[in-house]
Protein backbone atom coordinates (compact mmCIF):
# COMPACT_ATOMS: atom_id res chain seq x y z
CA UNK A 1 0.00 0.00 0.00
CA UNK A 2 1.43 3.36 -1.05
CA UNK A 3 1.71 6.24 1.36
CA UNK A 4 1.55 9.91 0.57
CA UNK A 5 4.64 12.07 0.22
CA UNK A 6 3.85 13.90 3.43
CA UNK A 7 3.50 10.80 5.56
CA UNK A 8 5.78 10.67 8.61
CA UNK A 9 9.19 9.17 7.99
CA UNK A 10 8.46 6.34 10.41
CA UNK A 11 5.55 5.16 8.26
CA UNK A 12 7.66 5.39 5.12
CA UNK A 13 10.38 3.24 6.60
CA UNK A 14 7.96 0.62 7.93
CA UNK A 15 6.42 0.16 4.49
CA UNK A 16 9.78 0.14 2.73
CA UNK A 17 11.17 -2.45 5.10
CA UNK A 18 8.03 -4.58 4.75
CA UNK A 19 8.80 -4.88 1.03
CA UNK A 20 12.01 -6.70 1.93
CA UNK A 21 10.37 -9.22 4.28
CA UNK A 22 10.23 -12.40 2.25
CA UNK A 23 11.59 -15.95 2.51
CA UNK A 24 14.01 -17.42 3.17
CA UNK A 25 14.74 -15.10 6.09
CA UNK A 26 12.36 -12.71 7.89
CA UNK A 27 13.24 -9.03 7.56
CA UNK A 28 13.65 -7.46 10.99
CA UNK A 29 14.77 -4.06 9.77
CA UNK A 30 11.31 -2.57 10.21
CA UNK A 31 11.48 -3.10 13.95
CA UNK A 32 12.27 -0.09 16.08
CA UNK A 33 13.72 -2.10 18.94
CA UNK A 34 16.45 -0.15 20.70
CA UNK A 35 18.24 -2.23 23.36
CA UNK A 36 20.14 -0.28 25.96
CA UNK A 37 23.85 -0.09 25.18
CA UNK A 38 25.84 -1.39 22.21
CA UNK A 39 25.84 -5.04 21.09
CA UNK A 40 28.29 -7.21 23.04
CA UNK A 41 31.60 -6.57 21.29
CA UNK A 42 32.92 -10.03 22.28
CA UNK A 43 30.12 -11.51 20.14
CA UNK A 44 31.18 -9.49 17.12
CA UNK A 45 34.84 -10.24 17.83
CA UNK A 46 34.03 -13.96 17.70
CA UNK A 47 32.61 -13.49 14.21
CA UNK A 48 35.80 -11.73 13.17
CA UNK A 49 37.87 -14.57 14.62
CA UNK A 50 35.89 -17.60 13.44
CA UNK A 51 34.35 -16.37 10.20
CA UNK A 52 30.97 -17.90 11.08
CA UNK A 53 27.76 -16.03 11.90
CA UNK A 54 26.20 -18.64 14.22
CA UNK A 55 22.80 -17.00 13.86
CA UNK A 56 23.97 -13.38 14.04
CA UNK A 57 22.65 -11.09 11.27
CA UNK A 58 24.48 -8.02 9.97
CA UNK A 59 22.53 -5.55 7.86
CA UNK A 60 23.43 -2.39 5.96
CA UNK A 61 20.42 -0.51 4.57
CA UNK A 62 20.13 2.65 2.50
CA UNK A 63 16.68 4.06 1.88
CA UNK A 64 14.46 7.09 1.52
CA UNK A 65 13.97 9.78 -1.07
CA UNK A 66 10.79 10.42 -3.07
CA UNK A 67 7.68 8.30 -2.44
CA UNK A 68 7.11 4.97 -4.23
CA UNK A 69 7.64 3.99 -6.97
CA UNK A 70 10.81 6.10 -6.75
CA UNK A 71 11.56 5.28 -3.11
CA UNK A 72 15.00 3.74 -2.58
CA UNK A 73 15.38 0.72 -0.32
CA UNK A 74 18.71 -1.09 -0.79
CA UNK A 75 19.18 -3.81 1.81
CA UNK A 76 22.39 -5.80 2.20
CA UNK A 77 22.42 -8.62 4.73
CA UNK A 78 24.86 -11.22 5.96
CA UNK A 79 22.72 -13.92 7.58
CA UNK A 80 22.30 -17.62 8.27
CA UNK A 81 19.81 -19.68 6.25
CA UNK A 82 19.44 -23.39 7.00
CA UNK A 83 22.79 -23.51 8.80
CA UNK A 84 24.60 -21.80 5.90
CA UNK A 85 25.94 -18.24 5.93
CA UNK A 86 24.80 -16.23 2.92
CA UNK A 87 25.15 -12.78 1.39
CA UNK A 88 21.89 -11.18 0.34
CA UNK A 89 20.96 -7.97 -1.47
CA UNK A 90 17.34 -6.85 -1.88
CA UNK A 91 15.75 -3.83 -3.52
CA UNK A 92 12.34 -2.83 -4.91
CA UNK A 93 11.63 -4.12 -8.40
CA UNK A 94 9.32 -2.27 -10.77
CA UNK A 95 7.27 -4.44 -13.11
CA UNK A 96 7.90 -3.10 -16.64
CA UNK A 97 4.34 -4.09 -17.57
CA UNK A 98 3.01 -2.27 -14.48
CA UNK A 99 0.79 -5.21 -13.53
CA UNK A 100 2.17 -5.82 -10.04
CA UNK A 101 3.24 -3.49 -7.24
CA UNK A 102 5.42 -4.14 -4.19
CA UNK A 103 7.86 -6.45 -5.98
CA UNK A 104 11.25 -7.20 -4.44
CA UNK A 105 14.35 -8.27 -6.34
CA UNK A 106 16.79 -10.42 -4.36
CA UNK A 107 20.27 -11.74 -5.00
CA UNK A 108 21.86 -14.44 -2.83
CA UNK A 109 25.32 -15.97 -2.72
CA UNK A 110 27.16 -18.22 -0.30
CA UNK A 111 29.21 -16.17 2.18
CA UNK A 112 32.86 -17.04 2.54
CA UNK A 113 34.33 -16.97 6.07
CA UNK A 114 36.64 -14.17 4.90
CA UNK A 115 33.61 -11.95 4.18
CA UNK A 116 32.21 -12.58 7.66
CA UNK A 117 35.57 -11.78 9.24
CA UNK A 118 36.08 -8.55 7.28
CA UNK A 119 32.62 -7.16 7.91
CA UNK A 120 32.65 -8.01 11.61
CA UNK A 121 36.12 -6.51 12.04
CA UNK A 122 35.06 -3.32 10.26
CA UNK A 123 32.10 -2.91 12.59
CA UNK A 124 34.55 -3.06 15.48
CA UNK A 125 37.28 -0.92 13.89
CA UNK A 126 34.97 1.87 12.69
CA UNK A 127 33.29 2.13 16.09
CA UNK A 128 29.74 1.97 14.74
CA UNK A 129 28.25 1.18 18.13
CA UNK A 130 30.85 2.95 20.28
CA UNK A 131 30.58 6.44 18.82
CA UNK A 132 27.87 9.00 18.16
CA UNK A 133 27.92 11.25 15.10
CA UNK A 134 26.14 14.48 14.08
CA UNK A 135 24.63 12.59 11.12
CA UNK A 136 22.40 10.69 13.57
CA UNK A 137 20.28 13.81 14.17
CA UNK A 138 16.91 13.51 12.43
CA UNK A 139 16.33 16.55 10.17
CA UNK A 140 12.60 15.84 10.13
CA UNK A 141 12.38 15.40 6.34
CA UNK A 142 10.12 12.68 4.95
CA UNK A 143 12.31 12.39 1.85
CA UNK A 144 15.64 12.11 3.67
CA UNK A 145 17.98 9.42 2.33
CA UNK A 146 19.35 7.59 5.35
CA UNK A 147 21.67 4.70 6.14
CA UNK A 148 21.20 2.09 8.87
CA UNK A 149 23.68 -0.39 10.30
CA UNK A 150 21.93 -3.20 12.20
CA UNK A 151 23.29 -6.17 14.12
CA UNK A 152 20.87 -8.79 15.45
CA UNK A 153 22.15 -11.12 18.16
CA UNK A 154 20.01 -13.68 20.00
CA UNK A 155 16.75 -11.95 19.09
CA UNK A 156 18.03 -8.49 20.08
CA UNK A 157 18.44 -5.80 17.44
CA UNK A 158 21.06 -3.06 17.72
CA UNK A 159 20.80 -0.18 15.27
CA UNK A 160 22.53 3.03 14.22
CA UNK A 161 20.81 5.34 11.73
CA UNK A 162 22.41 8.21 9.84
CA UNK A 163 20.06 10.77 8.29
CA UNK A 164 22.40 13.23 6.60
CA UNK A 165 25.08 11.08 5.02
CA UNK A 166 27.39 8.41 6.32
CA UNK A 167 30.00 9.60 8.86
CA UNK A 168 33.49 9.65 7.34
CA UNK A 169 34.91 7.06 9.81
CA UNK A 170 32.38 4.54 8.46
CA UNK A 171 33.49 4.88 4.83
CA UNK A 172 35.57 1.65 4.94
CA UNK A 173 32.42 -0.22 5.99
CA UNK A 174 30.45 1.24 3.10
CA UNK A 175 33.22 0.38 0.64
CA UNK A 176 33.25 -3.24 1.82
CA UNK A 177 29.46 -3.53 1.53
CA UNK A 178 29.51 -1.93 -1.93
CA UNK A 179 32.06 -4.49 -3.08
CA UNK A 180 29.96 -7.39 -1.78
CA UNK A 181 26.84 -5.99 -3.44
CA UNK A 182 28.67 -5.86 -6.76
CA UNK A 183 29.62 -9.52 -6.32
CA UNK A 184 25.98 -10.37 -5.66
CA UNK A 185 24.73 -8.46 -8.69
CA UNK A 186 27.33 -10.14 -10.91
CA UNK A 187 27.04 -13.73 -9.71
CA UNK A 188 24.26 -14.14 -7.14
CA UNK A 189 21.09 -16.18 -7.54
CA UNK A 190 18.36 -13.74 -8.60
CA UNK A 191 14.68 -14.01 -7.64
CA UNK A 192 11.65 -11.73 -7.73
CA UNK A 193 9.22 -11.81 -4.79
CA UNK A 194 5.61 -10.65 -4.58
CA UNK A 195 3.84 -10.57 -1.22
CA UNK A 196 6.61 -12.70 0.28
CA UNK A 197 6.52 -15.42 -2.38
CA UNK A 198 8.92 -16.02 -5.28
CA UNK A 199 7.42 -15.53 -8.73
CA UNK A 200 8.60 -16.10 -12.28
CA UNK A 201 10.91 -13.38 -13.52
CA UNK A 202 8.95 -10.81 -15.57
CA UNK A 203 9.73 -11.08 -19.28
Amino acid sequence: MLISYIAPIAAVLLIAMAWNASPPAPDESGEDAAPVGPPPEPEIARLAERGRLNGVTIEYWVGGGPPPPFYRSDQFRLLTVENSDILEFARPYHDPKKKLEGLVEKFQLAAQPSAVRRLAQLIIDTGVFRQRFPEEKDPGRADALSTEVIVSIGGREFKRRYFTGLPKPLEPLRAEVDGLVQRLLAGGKRQIFHQGKPIALPQ
